[in-house]
């Protein structure tokens, strides 16, 4: 009882009489045939509400966890989307069908287009020696630069326990693309003119020339030196492992001789 004035007092006590009345009443007919078969109906109307009430309460228990396991549900595939969409946008560009995007090869094609709308008189008018350069820089063919492929998840699950350690899929591929990146950089400054390397190039040139040996003729090969100088890499021990397994998954085949190891591309070509 919060009553705080006279009035809401008298109020309530009121409602205490009126109960009392109520209940006075009743108390006659509690053994009335008619009152008992009523008492009985309701007693079996809340027993049965009770049992739809208790149905009830398990249904919604079930759905909140089906809630719950719904929204983890969510929440795996909206990370399954994201790391699909960062594989999608870093896939390597030489992978087969990988289609890049080079913006200044679509400015050349806007150029020519442009200029092959141009009136006749203009190309006339065109120097004939600028024409020669053109055709001269076209015949040079751009150079063929092989690739070591990734391991598969199934090669690396194949390689033997002694030589993994506790090496992962990830640090293994890592060292596949600081490969490709030092044979890459290798034979692009041997492709390119002699006039454009400088005397460092030169030099470098040269010392490539002279590691090439009969068995490693036609083969893109580095060697020890090449993978400290341009990978950016340490040749640790660890390194010379991933190398082992290279060569156990068939990418890679050494050849050794005058006191040098030539890990040359296997199966590249």
């Amino acid at each position: 009882m919060e009553s705080t004035t006279l009035v809401e007092l008298g109020e309530h006590f009121d409602a205490k009489v009126e109960g009392i009345r109520k209940c006075i009443q009743l108390r006659g007919s509690v053994n009335e045939a008619t009152c008992k078969h009523l008492l009985q109906s309701i007693d079996l109307k809340l027993i049965a509400a009770e049992d739809i009430v208790s149905q009830m309460k398990i249904v919604i228990e079930n759905e909140k966890q089906k809630v719950k396991d719904a929204q983890e549900l969510m929440h795996q595939y909206r990370e399954l989307a994201s790391n699909i969409e960062y594989m999608n946008n870093h896939l390597p560009s030489r992978l087969p069908g990988r289609q890049t995007t080079n913006q200044t090869a679509i400015s050349g094609t806007k150029k020519n287009v442009l200029q092959t709308c141009q009136t006749p008189s203009k190309l006339e008018n065109r120097p004939v020696n600028g024409g020669d350069t053109n055709t001269k820089q076209n015949k040079r063919k751009p150079v063929y630069i092989p690739k070591v492929e990734y391991i598969t998840v199934d090669e690396f699950e194949s390689v033997p326990k002694y030589m993994k350690g506790r090496m992962s899929y990830d640090v293994l591929n890592n060292i596949v693309d600081a490969i490709n990146k030092v044979v890459d950089y290798k034979y692009k400054l041997i492709s390119q003119p002699r006039s454009s390397v400088g005397d460092s190039g030169m030099k470098k040139r040269k010392e490539w020339k002279a590691q090439q040996t009969k068995d490693s003729q036609g083969l893109h090969f580095f060697v020890d030196d090449d993978y400290r100088r341009y990978s950016g890499l340490k040749l640790d021990k660890a390194t010379n492992g991933m190398l082992t397994i290279l060569r156990h998954c068939g990418r890679l085949k050494e050849i050794r001789g005058g006191g040098l190891t030539r890990y040359c591309f296997a199966n590249c070509y």
